[in-house]
């Protein structure tokens, strides 16, 4: 067997300390045999990014010998190409080390198929995730296990799932759960393709400021409600930047208001102290200085020493606004001021004062001020029959 066939050991000429050039496809060390493999552990079936990147190992190595200049009939290899050949060799074992493995039988190494993933917001205890799986009906299921607390939001097509010895079935407006160790396997008979969820992914410690108890993430599904169906299609719409709420914070609402549901209650508003009242007010003014950068709700939250959770709660509470809400709208307000003194080009204007793109920018304002940035410039500079006109349209309707 390919698998069991020894190489010799490299030639050396007396004097030389080089290697025949004829002799370099034979200077690695022998691949392993099956009972080595037989001792090293099994490539799970979910396919993991870990174990499809050391498969690319044994690609890399060939990769690498295929960019290393070979001497010329009758020259020699110097050392130091010697030892490049060597370290060539170790990445072809440890990749054919896996293809063994995956050969004898042990476990199949399995990818996802067809899944699309936009990761939308991540720090580290939140992520937010856009899924779009296109498996059809006759393709194999798979093990997968939970890595993280989640609350995925269906908003198109149907899956089975099969967790906890039972089977659930999610059609649009449904919640797929999930709790850290959980495997479960997710099955499409009963439709062509084309799943879509918004995935909220929480850290234990975040999970735990929401809801400590682990029996409400353990459900693995929730029925179409009209409460998480409505925070479930606002959150969609925060995702394709249809809403000035921040997308972590519609993630942290929903998973609230998920806790709320499962476990048949209805959050109080936090008892706000004046030290609250203190943290949530510079938070606006810290907010206000720097919303020409790229700031989170993880970020604000540090700098006020609360988690996030608590943070948005407070905020909220006092200001009557999100933190991303009122980052956007200070953005808005620094953009109105230099729309109405300056020369400068929109376009610089909306990169200055903090938007990524001129179509953000320009969506964000018009939903504001009613008018363009470039009729909200004529506005400012004497054009009078801009807000006429929309206060006409106003009163006639």
């Amino acid at each position: 067997m390919l698998w069991e066939t020894q190489k010799t050991p490299p030639k050396r000429l007396s004097g030389s300390g080089g290697v025949k050039p004829s002799e370099r496809t034979h200077s690695y060390a022998a691949f392993p045999s099956r009972a080595d493999a037989a001792r090293s552990p099994p490539i799970r079936a979910d396919g993991t990014a870990v174990k499809s990147g050391q498969i690319v190992i044994c690609i890399l190595g060939l990769a690498r010998i295929a960019r290393t200049p070979c001497p010329r009939e009758g020259e020699l290899a110097t050392p130091e190409t010697a030892q490049s050949q060597r370290e060539q060799g170790e990445y072809l074992l440890r990749g054919a080390h896996i293809l063994q493995r995956t050969y004898n039988g042990h476990a199949k190494l399995r990818m996802v198929p067809c899944m699309g993933k936009t990761q939308l917001f991540a720090d580290g205890t939140l992520a937010v995730v856009d899924y779009r799986c296109e498996a059809k009906p006759h393709e194999r299921p798979f093990l997968e296990r939970h890595d993280r607390y989640s609350v995925s939001y269906v908003r198109k097509g149907s899956f089975s799932v099969q967790a906890r010895g039972e089977v659930f079935e999610l059609v649009p407006g449904s919640l797929f759960v999930g709790f850290p160790g959980d495997e479960f396997i997710c099955t499409h008979d009963h439709h062509v393709c084309g799943d879509e969820c918004l995935s909220i992914q929480l850290q234990p410690e975040l999970a735990g400021s929401i809801g400590d108890r682990a029996a409400s993430w353990q459900g693995v599904a929730i029925p179409p409600l009209p409460q998480m169906m409505v925070l479930g299609e606002l959150a969609q719409s925060v995702a394709v930047g249809k809403s000035d709420i921040g997308v972590e914070e519609i993630a942290l609402v929903l998973a609230a208001r998920f806790i709320d549901t499962v476990e048949g209650g209805t959050r109080k508003a936090p008892t706000v102290h004046a030290r609250d009242r203190r943290r949530a007010v510079d938070a606006a003014h810290w907010i206000d200085a720097h919303s020409r950068h790229e700031i989170d709700l993880g970020r604000i939250a540090r700098e006020s020493g609360l988690s996030m959770f608590h943070f948005l709660r407070i905020f909220a509470n006092v200001l009557g606004v999100t933190p991303h809400q009122y980052l956007v709208r200070s953005r808005l307000r620094h953009a109105a001021r230099l729309l109405a003194d300056a020369e400068r080009p929109v376009t610089d204007i909306a990169l200055d004062v903090g938007f990524a793109d001129l179509s953000n920018f320009v969506r964000s304002f018009h939903r504001a001020a009613g008018v363009s940035p470039r009729g909200f410039r004529k506005a400012a500079r004497g054009d009078r029959k801009i807000f006429q006109e929309r206060i006409a349209a106003f009163a006639a309707g």
